[in-house]
């Protein structure tokens, strides 16, 4: 069983003229108790449409409480 957590977040430090940000996101894979442990970048785009304050309220609650992201099984 895999258990996905969040580290960190980085967004841009100059914005583009895309109609999206792109955010880094840290993440950490855990399996097998524990054991093993590998960190990951990936990249992850909030469209200008969305309220990307939200966005960044739920990664600090997910990051202070260590909790888990729900990520699909095919997708770890």
């Amino acid at each position: 069983m895999k258990k996905v957590f969040l580290l960190s977040y980085e967004m841009p430090k100059f914005l583009s003229l895309h109609d999206w940000i792109d955010f880094k996101l840290q993440i950490e894979i855990v399996w097998l108790w524990g054991l093993f442990k590998t960190h990951k970048t990936i990249n992850y785009k909030v469209y200008d449409y969305q309220d990307f304050k939200s966005f960044t309220n739920h990664w600090d609650k997910l990051i202070e409480k260590r909790l888990q992201l729900k990520v699909p099984l095919d997708e770890q």
